[in-house]
């Protein structure tokens, strides 16, 4: 049987109640830790739990873990795709099969490359942070801030 995924978290701390409470309502969901194999390869584990249900019960968990989410904030720990909100994520943005995780962790470590989340439905990457524009004026040049502008309470 072929499983999919219901819900993606950072730690397995958040997943297992999930996982527990799909259990007592029928369902028969999977915990799929992923952060052995991060670990070994980057440093940080992010989206490395996944909570994955059989493809024929997942539109009737999906609901039930939406209306448990809408009282008790179930899922305010997942991580969801921010273009079409799919739990399918994955961090970094490697395949998991052959040479090419070990070729791309060199790349991160050289910093030739950057790490991102990819999700598997839309195939959108996005980067662990954002990057902060500088304020700009009207025409559209960096606003630069004197040392007296940044804090006006203090005196010179």
């Amino acid at each position: 049987m072929r499983t999919v995924t219901l819900a993606t978290f950072n730690d397995a701390d958040h997943a297992r109640p999930v996982v527990s409470r799909l259990h007592d309502a029928g369902f028969h969901p999977q915990l799929q830790d992923e952060s052995k194999w991060q670990k070994h390869r980057f440093a940080e584990t992010l989206a490395s739990v996944k909570v994955r249900v059989d493809e024929n019960e997942y539109e009737a968990a999906r609901g039930k873990l939406k209306e448990w989410d809408a009282a008790e904030h179930w899922l305010d720990c997942a991580i969801c795709c921010p273009e079409c909100g799919s739990p399918d994520v994955e961090y970094p943005q490697v395949t998991r099969k052959f040479m090419m995780p070990t070729l791309h962790m060199v790349l991160f470590k050289l910093g030739l490359a950057e790490k991102e989340f990819y999700c598997n439905t839309c195939q959108h990457t996005w980067p662990l942070r954002a990057k902060m524009e500088p304020e700009r004026d009207a025409l559209n040049w960096p606003i630069k801030r004197g040392r007296l502008q940044e804090n006006t309470d203090m005196t010179p």
